[in-house]
């Protein structure tokens, strides 16, 4: 036996809204924790200033994915654009400038970048990653 049943109009946005929901929130529960971070990672590798020829990331993808979990770090969105704004607030790449003291870097930045030694040798033109903590 078929059934007719009649919807207004915001009924059925609101039934089309939460089915879209459940799709995102199944799609994210999919991820596992570790390929959500890398993924995070990838997505700040895309923002400026990239490494150029002979120059390195002064970081491990997995290491600094780690350091997204610890913190906490999620973004309950799919799209890269949302993800980036999320990552990108707490989170800076820096090129190192020739010239550049040692003393600029903390030692926050030197447990960041575990694959550089920025304690005495801070290389021209490597990318480090940063805390972007707001002003108190």
């Amino acid at each position: 036996m078929k059934k007719i049943i009649r919807l207004t109009e915001s009924q059925l946005s609101r039934v089309i809204k939460r089915i879209v929901e459940e799709v995102e929130d199944s799609e994210t529960a999919n991820l596992s924790p570790d390929s959500y971070y890398l993924d995070l990672v990838r997505v700040l590798k895309t923002t400026l200033p990239k490494p150029i020829t002979g120059a390195k990331y002064c970081f491990s993808d997995k290491f600094l994915a780690n350091s997204f979990k610890e913190l906490g770090l999620y973004a309950k969105c799919k799209d890269d654009k949302c993800k980036k704004e999320v990552v990108t607030h707490l989170y800076k790449l820096y090129k190192i400038q020739s010239g550049d003291p040692v003393s600029k870097f903390d030692s926050d930045d030197e447990d960041l970048n575990d694959l550089c030694n920025l304690k005495t040798n801070p290389r021209k033109d490597d990318i480090i990653v940063y805390i972007n903590l707001p002003n108190s």
